[in-house]
This record gives structure tokens, sequence and C-alpha cells, in this order.
């Protein structure tokens, strides 16, 4: 695998969601019951062999919409945590001055709770790999910023933006409901022809053809780590349910042994808990994501 075959695959892979894209913009009006709010997979660059692949649940909502119309966001972007106005957003001088809150003006009101830990997460880890003992101000640009966006990627493991993941999973199941055949269509062959033999799908089967993309390109990337945003994701992505997988004291997720996990993916994998009601353990995140890349001499 090199870069340019990296490629090649991730646009044949998002090539096979063409129909479900379609159905979902086309007819987006339909599914507002469902709270469909546009189509995001890939948050960042595509690298191949990437120090840290991130995968997110699914997106919470598209900024691609224009009066409740939502345009899919498809193939590379800038970092979605780099964005500005995203984690921090100081409305009021911007209606004042035009300028944009940027993501680096961590002094500004906080907009998306999300980046804000999940950009806490890049900053610490940052720092410790990418910056050579330089610790930036918060106003200003670090000098790590290009680094990240050359080692770091970040995928969703389902691309439909929603509130929540229940309404995510009522999204599929309405589609599937509605066109069960855009649902088969992401099989691949065979398994499709057994499963159109069956009465319905279960939840985890209308989700499954999302989780096997995203192992493949985990596989085909080769991260040096892989990091799971979130309990559901790390389940998921996976494959590892509770009671295979254990808890460090700050929540972490790991996988009780390396044949605990799926074989289709690289088992160098953890998992951050994202609690609504509680802070992400953002340092002891940020400090096993660094200590796994460059393990401390005994």
């Amino acid at each position: 695998m090199t870069q340019l075959d990296l490629y090649k695959e991730f646009y044949g892979l998002e090539n096979e969601y063409r129909p479900l894209m379609d159905e979902l913009t086309y007819n987006q009006g339909n599914y507002k019951k469902t709270g469909y709010k546009g189509w995001v997979w890939l948050q960042s660059k595509l690298i191949y062999q990437p120090d840290i692949l991130f995968i997110g649940y699914n997106p919470g909502q598209s900024k691609g919409g224009v009066k409740d119309f939502y345009f899919p966001i498809t193939g590379e972007r800038q970092f979605a945590c780099f964005e500005d106005n995203n984690a921090y957003y100081n409305y009021p001088r911007e209606l004042a001055t035009g300028l944009p809150t940027r993501w680096y003006e961590r002094n500004q009101p906080q907009n998306n709770d999300f980046y804000v830990q999940f950009l806490d997460i890049i900053w610490r880890c940052a720092e410790e790999l990418y910056s050579n003992g330089c610790i930036q101000k918060k106003s200003k640009v670090p000098q790590w910023f290009k680094t990240v966006e050359e080692k770091v990627s970040f995928i969703n493991l389902y691309p439909m933006a929603t509130k929540s993941i229940n309404i995510l999973t009522s999204l599929l199941k309405e589609i599937y409901e509605k066109h069960p055949e855009i649902i088969l269509g992401l099989y691949d062959e065979k398994p499709r022809e057994e499963k159109k033999k069956q009465p319905i799908l279960t939840d985890y089967e209308i989700k499954f053809p999302f989780i096997y993309r995203v192992q493949k390109i985990q596989k085909w990337m080769e991260p040096k780590l892989t990091v799971c945003l979130g309990t559901g994701t790390f389940e998921d992505f996976t494959e590892c349910r509770q009671g295979i997988y254990k808890k460090d004291a700050n929540g972490l997720i790991f996988p009780k042994a390396p044949d605990c996990i799926s074989k289709d993916i690289n088992p160098n994998v953890i998992g951050i808990p994202r609690d609504r009601e509680q802070p992400w353990p953002t340092e002891a995140a940020a400090n096993e994501i660094v200590n796994r890349l460059h393990p401390k001499n005994p």
C-alpha cells in the first residue's frame, strides 16, 4: 500500500456510499423527523501510516447546510478541530469586526464542547510529540500545527450527521425500512445474498457495512495508534463488547487481549470515554497516547 493506493481505495469505498448519499441528499426533507443533518466521513487529510487515527462515532452536524439543505462533504478536508468558529466562537467580535475565532484562541468563548475537549487532547499530545519542547502561548498559532495535519487523521464510523446516537440508529432503521436495497447494497455480494433471505436485519446488521468500511480503511492506513472517541465507537469498531475490554482508573478503554478484538483491524487500539455529564479524561488520554507512541524508558 502507498499513499496513492490509499487515495484510490478510499475513493472506491466512498463511491459505494453514493446510493445512500444520493437518497439522503435529494430526499433529506423526508428524514427531518429522524434528524438528518448532513454527511461527513473523513474529517482530516487521508494519511498513509499516520501516528494517530482518531475514530469518532458520527458527526453532530455538517457545515454544508444552507437553509436546511445539507450537501455531503466528501473526500479530504481541513482537520475539523482547526476550523474557524468551531471549538471557540466570539460571535459579538465577528459581528463587530468580521473576524472569525481561530482554533488556537483558547481564551475566547467555548462553542462546541466536543471539539474543545478533543482539541485539548490534540494540543497536549502535540506539545509532547511535535513541539521540540517549545510551549506556545494560547493566542498564537503553535509551531506544531502543520505537523499535526500531516501526522494525524480523523474519520467517523458513521458518516450521517445527527445530534445523538439514538437519532442515528432511528435514521438508519428508517432508511432500511424505506429502501432495504440501499443498506443491503453496502454488503459484499455473498453476505448480501444471505441477508436478503432474512425477514429483517438487526440494528447491528444495519450498522455493520459502515463498521466494515472503517475497519478496511484503518487496516490500509496502518496507523501507529488508533484512538476511538467514545465507548460506543470502541465497541462497534473493535467488535469488542463489555466484559471483553477493560477500563483503567481514568476510564480509558483497552482490549483485555489482542485476540479480543476484530481480526480485521490493526490491534493497537484504545478508547476515550465521552460522558455528556462528565469532562473527558483529556490529560490521561494525552499521556496514554504519547507514551504509546514514544514509550518512556523503565
